[in-house]
């Protein structure tokens, strides 16, 4: 597959900002890559905010270019929206046609999306698993693109790329992977690196406080959301049950809400896709200013306004948890911080 950059000139016309040098670097060698007559197998590894999903959608526009389409298949509904919603202003500037393709698509929707990759009217979609259903079929699918891979099995990765003839695969992940682990998980993976993040960014303030001191942090939160800051607010994981995961947050959003009335919203696994997207609507356009959640939040939630992340029980969780939660905010120009409360006594670890 190789392109004649038309697209990709237009689509960086779009763009209110540069390139970094490794994004800049990773297009390069995708497009080196899917120029072969080999398949591409390529992880694209990068850390939260690093701009996975731009250089996604500019190797995308190479298989658009050569005439043919390409997908993007992400673990989540929330995912996809937010993959679609970054793509589609610069699918836009380019002329190229977009589709979004959901479990929650209602029929004549999907009816319409799927009769428009099989004639090949729809150049890019971008998708849940729903993408892998039998009865999808693609006029001339030449790259498959799947985000946070870890959550896919293998066969919902191969399911994909079998929906073309050797289809060139890229794999995107904010989990940093150790070599002898990419060995073992990916067999022999070439692999782009996004290094920096873009330009004007902030190192997030890191701070690690006793769960007693919780009444302070509200009153700080308080103080924030008066100077019209954003709050996100993840109470602890308890891998063992999802009840109990729930009541925690529940009570925190009681909380909460009664001491800001009105500028809270809840976010968990449990509520209907529709009301999800609503509150997290809110939440981006500021109606509301503090969004308590269960770890729903943790993976490409894109809301630059939002500068602070308080993390209850911050002990429970795994370090790339922690990580990729701190990810949600430092997203815009404002100086961001993330609060992570423990519960005494720590352990040495």
């Amino acid at each position: 597959t190789k392109g004649d950059r038309r697209l990709h000139r237009a689509a960086l016309g779009a763009l209110p900002f540069e390139l970094t040098a490794s994004q800049k670097g990773a297009i390069e060698e995708i497009a080196a890559d899917m120029a072969k007559p080999e398949r591409m197998i390529r992880l694209l590894q990068g850390d939260v905010g690093s701009g996975k999903t731009l250089v996604a959608f500019l190797a995308m526009l190479i298989a658009v270019e050569a005439g043919a389409q390409a997908a993007l298949m992400a673990p989540t509904e929330l995912l996809a929206r937010q993959h679609y919603a970054t793509i589609a202003p610069l699918a836009d500037a380019t002329g190229v046609r977009l589709a979004l393709l959901t479990g929650r698509d209602g029929q004549k929707q999907k009816k319409e999306t799927m009769r428009g990759l099989a004639a090949g009217q729809i150049d890019l979609v971008v998708g849940t698993h729903a993408l892998v259903q039998d009865e999808v079929a693609f006029a001339d699918l030449a790259l498959a693109v799947v985000d946070e891979q870890h959550r896919f099995g293998v066969h919902q990765r191969m399911a994909l790329s079998s929906k073309g003839q050797a289809v060139d695969l890229l794999v995107m992940t904010a989990t940093p992977i150790p070599r002898t682990l990419m060995l073992a998980a990916y067999g022999d993976l070439d692999v782009s690196k996004l290094t920096e993040k873009p330009a004007g960014r902030l190192p997030i303030d890191t701070r690690t406080l006793p769960l007693e001191r919780i009444g302070e942090v509200a009153e700080g939160v308080g103080r924030m959301i008066a100077t019209g800051a954003r709050v996100y607010w993840v109470c602890p994981l308890i891998e063992e049950s999802e009840e109990i995961d729930l009541a925690n947050v529940e009570e925190r959003f009681g909380l909460l809400s009664a001491r800001f009335p009105g500028r809270v919203g809840l976010l968990h696994g449990r509520l209907k896709g529709a009301e999800r997207e609503t509150t997290m609507a809110a939440f981006a356009d500021g109606r509301l200013s503090i969004l308590v959640a269960t770890t729903v939040i943790e993976v490409g939630v894109d809301v630059p306004a939002a500068t602070v992340m308080v993390i209850e029980h911050a002990e429970r969780f795994g370090l790339a948890q922690l990580h990729q939660l701190r990810g949600r905010v430092g997203r815009g120009a404002g100086k961001s911080s993330c609060l992570l409360l423990y519960a005494q006594p720590l352990g040495e670890t």
